[in-house]
């Protein structure tokens, strides 16, 4: 009897290190937006077919969306405000000196990429911008 109780025991030792090693990252399943996200490649139309651009990982611009309803935002410089969740649409409401500046996105969040689309902000032909956590992007350059 003690002969299987270890055998059992060495299987769910197995099965814990398996899963923390497979996992890497322990993501909020209830709310995954909450990260850091860093964008690799955004679309827009001119007017004459659809331009996608790969964004190199150093020159990415960085969300950090946190639980306590603030964010980060860095593209060059740092800005900070609140951000909420309204049916499908993420607000991001900037704090000073870019009070006047709000963002607003559809979302959707599939295989650890959060794709933005603007939801008020004019897009004549379609655009979005397509983030990744920073594990994921590691991972892909090992």
């Amino acid at each position: 009897m003690s002969k299987s109780c270890v055998t059992v025991f060495e299987k769910a030792v197995l099965l814990c290190i398996i899963l923390s090693i497979g996992c890497g990252k322990n993501y909020d399943l209830e709310n995954p937006i909450i990260d850091t996200w860093f964008l690799f490649e955004n679309a827009y139309r001119p007017g004459s077919g659809l331009i996608i651009r790969e964004v190199e990982f150093k020159d990415a611009p960085i969300y950090e969306i946190k639980e306590n309803g603030e964010f980060t935002f860095w593209n060059g410089e740092l800005m900070i405000g609140k951000w909420a969740i309204t049916d499908d649409v993420i607000l991001f409401t900037f704090d000073e000196p870019n009070a006047n500046l709000t963002n607003d996105y559809y979302f959707t969040i599939q295989e650890n990429v959060l794709t933005l689309w603007p939801a008020t902000r004019f897009c004549i032909e379609g655009c979005y911008w397509k983030y990744r956590v920073r594990a994921q992007k590691l991972i892909r350059a090992s």
